[in-house]
């Protein structure tokens, strides 16, 4: 199996544009408010298999990345 480098993986979770090629459920994903220090609420929207309507989310994202250890991190609340 192929690795998959950690920042592919990182921008795979918090690039709406990107994961909408790989998430086929994902319809849509846009920031609606950046806050500072990697925090940010996010709106997103997704396909629901019948007999389920579609669904729509707002979340709280934090997301950072740390230099020096090489530390990737992405924490979702709802």
């Amino acid at each position: 199996m192929d690795k998959v480098h950690p920042r592919i993986l990182y921008e795979s979770f918090v690039s709406g544009d990107f994961r909408k090629r790989w998430d086929r459920n994902l319809i849509d994903m846009e920031i609606a408010f950046e806050g500072e220090g990697g925090n940010d609420v996010v709106f997103q929207s997704f396909k629901y298999p019948f007999p389920l309507t579609n669904r729509d989310a707002l979340y709280s994202r934090y997301r950072s990345y740390d230099e020096e250890t090489g530390t990737y991190t992405i924490v979702w609340r709802r």
